[in-house]
């Protein structure tokens, strides 16, 4: 038999914040997936800005699937 002599793991956000964690992540993702989409329709072809999006889609996607899998962790749904 193979024998665990380690410590049980910690979670790395406190239980008591985890719920204002997740509603800010989500928050945060929706308000950049909101501009990004804001930028799509109110910009014209000759001033979009490739980095701009790309700065937008990769922070909205972040927080958003960080607040989800937080969210998911927050109802017992183990990931």
């Amino acid at each position: 038999m193979i024998e665990w002599e380690g410590k049980p793991v910690a979670p790395m956000i406190p239980q008591s914040i985890s719920g204002i964690v997740t509603f800010w992540c989500l928050t945060i993702g929706f308000i950049y997936a909101g501009i990004f989409i804001r930028n799509a329709y109110s910009t014209t072809k000759y001033n979009k800005s490739l980095t701009h999006d790309l700065k937008n889609t990769i922070i909205s996607s972040i927080f958003l699937g960080l607040g989800i899998v937080l969210l998911f962790v927050k109802f017992g749904i183990n990931i």
